[in-house]
């Protein structure tokens, strides 16, 4: 509860003792008894529950199931691509098993098991098209093995052999299907290729008349691939160095020749390549070496001596005179080869000149080539790619196969004679126990007081109704309400109001909203609830709508306020318990317009900020403002629809500052209210004490929001109104009710 609860709250001790008991609280003995006294009732009721359900189990038409299994293999199986015949499983999940489940009770697959069998005109499933179809559908149901690739096909029927027969051909036309959308699609495929084949045959023609154009109109001959010009250039190019070579050749033998005519010597005739030049260099040798012989033996005048030096002579003559021809050969040799160098260097010159003039239309030539080769890569690709696909039209494997063939069931699927009969047990046997209650309700002390002073005028049972209220709240009173039928002197109700104790305070709405983070979907598991959908669930339906219902029923209660506390321009709303109930209400009395905007003071340290209904991270609050740590401008969130504005004072760590400067605190919420025409404080279940004393004496109003369990509590209601005693400005108690949410499920055909 609250701080400012006292401490010393009286508690009331009620002991149990045989003679006193608490409103609504059973004897187990003598509701045993009253039960024992009757039990030949029990025992009717039950057998003819039982009974009628045996009856049902035994005359109602019996239902045959029969199942087939299929496994789904996800591989890509390629038989004429890849290495091998299926490729690895990649990243298969369970979105498409479960899609492959529903293609099983699609219409071509349906409309093939009805042309198959004759359905169509079978008393069980007869009719029009689109009846034979619903009907079907309902007898199928298709579900996956746990966590496996394994479907199971079931199909129920009056006919056992029916069932059996439609199962086995529904699962073989799920098969073949198989086959037939992967076909489907590689046709497809092979139809939009085919397609472009014609405009790719023709692009890549247009590109090579292109380049024959452009070589015809430009003179650009070529041979192999490659440019005439530019073969011609490199021909004439191993000619002119080839002429170059011979000239030079032959003017090294020419100047060999002259350096041996003008040396004379053997040394300077070696390296010239003549027979007769050698002939003749043998015959001076022997001449001289003659020469040297006779010259040491017989005079110079010798005859002998005479015709060996006329031999030498004649012989260097000789030599002579074949160095000359030899020098004249070179020299003519020399002569022809300078010209036919000139002559080829001149043809290269001219060569050259052509290939540069056309150079610049050389780079025109290779991008058309490059276009044209291209052109023709492309069109040949698509025509390997196309007898590629038009063969794997014709080779696809299905990626599901028939493992277990559906069978002749041996009993029927329904009626199911022993969960009936122990159905029928249960529901018997508690009909006959509610009957018997019922009839032996005269039988406790309880009713029979209460039926004594069921006439009687009420007294105030501690609810925190008054008869204003019933008008408001046209629900029943909640159990516990009603007085115990013997009260002794000593005990007082629970809850009740006396001479000495202040009357109930009034309830002046109920609403309902959710308190808790974590709420039960219809299958029973946890559903988290945002902290935004929280605070704001007393605005919004259980849809999580605004609903315009609450939108009225905040305005009646600002009406309400201003009837019981005179003003209603500073409400302060407090909370009797732990949950974010008390955020939610003062949040909702914030969303009542006013010509001149609401301000929302959250003063709270409950688990739940206000602040959490528009951002996540936190905000700083009026105490870091007067403490320098953050700036005026930066503490604000504003809504701009309903025209609200929400600050906070600080959080429990800041408990010693706020202490510290609480009258500032406070002049600081008071000087920020004067510009707005209706100021809501939230101070929740738990804030500063010294905040709250300094701030209660300047409200108008104050607000306690409460459970609606307090109404079945009674201590829980002695404490709301011992503190709704102690506040001055109270103006009533908001009731709040749990809200329990539902996940909304798709439910699958």
């Amino acid at each position: 509860m609250n701080s400012l609860i006292i401490s010393d709250d009286q508690r009331i001790v009620r002991p149990m003792t045989e003679e006193t008991r608490r409103p609504g609280e059973v004897d187990i003995g003598l509701l045993l008894s009253i039960l024992f006294r009757q039990w030949r009732l029990i025992a009717l009721v039950t057998l003819l529950v039982v009974g009628a359900g045996f009856a049902y189990a035994t005359f109602a038409p019996r239902v045959w199931q029969s199942t087939a299994r299929v496994l789904l293999d996800p591989r890509d199986k390629q038989v004429v691509a890849g290495p091998g015949l299926s490729q690895p499983l990649q990243g298969v999940d369970a979105v498409w098993i479960d899609t492959q489940a529903n293609v099983v009770t699609s219409a071509a697959i349906l409309s093939t098991v009805i042309d198959t069998l004759g359905l169509q005109s079978d008393p069980e499933f007869g009719g029009s098209r689109d009846q034979t179809l619903r009907a079907l559908v309902k007898a199928i149901k298709v579900e996956r093995a746990d966590q496996t690739y394994v479907l199971d096909i079931s199909v129920r029927s009056k006919s056992a052999d029916r069932a059996v027969r439609i199962a086995q051909e529904l699962a073989e036309a799920f098969v073949a299907n198989q086959v037939e959308v992967k076909q489907a699609a590689v046709r497809e495929a092979s139809n939009l290729i085919n397609r472009q084949l014609d405009d790719l045959r023709a692009k890549a023609r247009t590109a090579q008349e292109k380049l024959e154009a452009y070589r015809r109109n430009h003179g650009i001959l070529t041979a192999n691939g490659r440019s005439v010009d530019e073969d011609t250039l490199r021909q004439l190019n191993d000619a002119y160095v080839a002429a170059r070579v011979r000239t030079q050749d032959a003017k090294a033998r020419r100047d060999k020749i002259a350096a041996a005519r003008a040396g004379g010597s053997d040394a300077a005739l070696t390296g010239i390549d003549s027979t007769v030049l050698s002939r003749l260099k043998i015959e001076r040798a022997l001449a001289a070496r003659t020469v040297g012989e006779l010259g040491q033996d017989l005079g110079p005048n010798h005859p002998r001596m005479v015709a060996a030096r006329a031999d030498l002579v004649r012989a260097e003559s000789q030599i002579e005179g074949e160095l000359k021809t030899l020098s004249v050969s070179a020299d003519a040799e020399y002569q022809v080869a300078a010209a036919a160098e000139a002559a080829a260097r001149k043809a290269l010159d001219d060569a050259g000149a052509v290939v540069t003039d056309t150079s610049e239309r050389t780079i025109e030539l290779r991008e058309l080539e490059n276009e044209a080769s291209l052109r023709a890569d492309m069109y040949k690709t698509y025509v390997a790619r196309t007898e590629e696909i038009t063969l794997q039209a014709n080779t696809q494997v299905s990626d599901a196969r028939v493992i277990a063939p559906a069978n002749i069931p041996l009993s029927p699927y329904a009626p199911r004679q022993t969960l009936i009969l122990a159905l029928c047990g249960i529901a018997g046997l508690g009909l006959a126990l509610t009957i018997a209650v019922y009839r032996g309700r005269r039988y406790l002390p309880e009713y029979a007081e209460a039926d004594e002073e069921a006439f009687a005028a009420p007294s105030d049972t501690g609810s925190l109704r008054t008869r204003e209220d019933a008008a408001f709240s046209p629900e029943e009173d909640l159990p516990g309400t009603q007085p115990p039928a013997v009260l002794e002197e000593s005990d007082s109700l629970p809850g009740s109001a006396t001479a000495e104790e202040p009357a109930a305070p009034s309830v002046l709405a109920e609403f309902t909203v959710a308190t808790r983070s974590f709420e039960s979907d219809h299958r029973g598991r946890p559903t988290e609830r945002t902290p935004h959908s929280i605070l704001t669930s007393a605005l919004t339906d259980d849809d999580g709508l605004p609903s315009q219902a609450s939108a009225e029923a905040f305005g009646a209660l600002v009406r309400k306020i201003t009837a019981a506390a005179g003003a209603s321009r500073l409400v302060l709303v407090l909370g009797a318990d732990h949950g974010p109930a008390a955020a939610t209400i003062a949040l909702g009395l914030a969303h009542v317009p006013t010509r001149d905007g609401v301000l929302l003071i959250d003063a709270s340290w409950d688990e739940l900020p206000l602040h959490r209904a528009y951002v996540d991270e936190a905000i700083p609050g009026v105490i870091d403002v007067i403490a320098g740590r953050a700036d005026a401008t930066g503490i604000a969130l504003c809504e701009e629809g309903p025209d609200l504005t929400l600050i906070g004072v600080g959080g429990p760590d800041l408990a010693a500052d706020i202490a510290a400067d609480v009258t500032r605190v406070a002049d600081f919420v008071e000087k920020l209210s004067q510009d707005f025409g209706r100021i809501i404080l939230h101070c929740g279940h738990r804030h500063s004490p010294e905040l709250f004393q300094a701030l209660l004496g300047r409200v108008d109003a104050v607000l306690i929001v409460a459970d609606a369990i307090i109404e079945q509590d009674d201590e829980a209601a002695e404490m709301v109104r011992d503190l709704a005693g102690i506040l001055p400005a109270f103006a009533g108690v908001v009731l709040v009710h749990e809200r329990a949410d539902s996940l909304a499920m798709a439910e699958r055909a």
